[in-house]
Formats: structure tokens, C-alpha cells, sequence
């Protein structure tokens, strides 16, 4: 694991569950059970962002974490339980995301003005 931090369990949907233990069941089962080969995170990143590209999506295992913790902000998850999920504190969560905070803001105000 990158950090002690790193290891917490992250909520995904069915689908990409039942992918990757797909994938792991047809990959050589690995002694310490880990699922993919790479223990060096940069060495991983670097691999999985070339297999991405060449799957005609330009994007990182950062890009993944982004979207995955904007998505939840967006659909009404509290910011607590998002920073909990991603390992982050709830400061550096807003700091990061504060454009879906202000979106959130704005959609706010406009629910506000049919209110009063």
C-alpha cells in the first residue's frame, strides 16, 4: 500500500465488482493475493494510463480517483463520508473539489428562490 492510510474498503457498483474478480479469476493466482502484479504504484500508474490510451482513453488512475470523488459529491454524498472513502481529510476534499461545491451552491440558490 502506498500509505497506511491506503487501505480502507471503497464502495463500486456490481458491474465493476464482478469485472475485476473476472479478471482475477482467468489472471495467474498471485500468492499474496494481490490483483495486479505491480507493486511499485508509479510502475502501475504508468502501465494501466498506456493500456487506457491505447484503449482510446487519455486518462490516469488519478483521473479515475477525480471523477469517482466528483460523482459522489454530486449526487448528494456528505463530504465526510466522501474523504473518509478516499482517504483524504474533509479540508483537503474541499479544497480539491470546491468547483462542485460551488455548483452545489448555485443549484442551492436556485431550489432557495422557489422556496421563499
Amino acid at each position: 500500500l502506498k500509505t497506511d492510510n491506503s487501505l480502507r474498503n471503497v464502495p463500486i457498483p456490481p458491474g465493476l465488482y464482478e469485472d475485476l474478480m473476472e479478471y482475477k479469476r482467468i489472471e495467474i493466482s498471485r500468492i499474496d493475493g494481490r490483483l495486479f502484479s505491480y507493486r511499485d504504484y508509479e510502475v502501475m500508474n504508468t502501465k494501466l494510463r498506456r493500456l487506457f490510451i491505447k484503449l482510446g482513453y487519455p486518462i490516469s488512475m488519478h483521473s479515475l480517483r477525480h471523477t469517482y470523488t466528483t460523482l459522489l459529491i454530486q449526487n448528494g454524498i456528505d463530504l465526510k463520508t466522501v474523504s473518509s472513502l478516499i482517504g483524504d481529510d474533509v479540508a483537503m476534499v474541499m479544497r480539491t473539489y470546491s468547483h462542485v461545491n460551488d455548483e452545489m451552491k448555485e443549484k442551492a440558490a436556485e431550489l432557495i428562490k422557489d422556496i421563499f
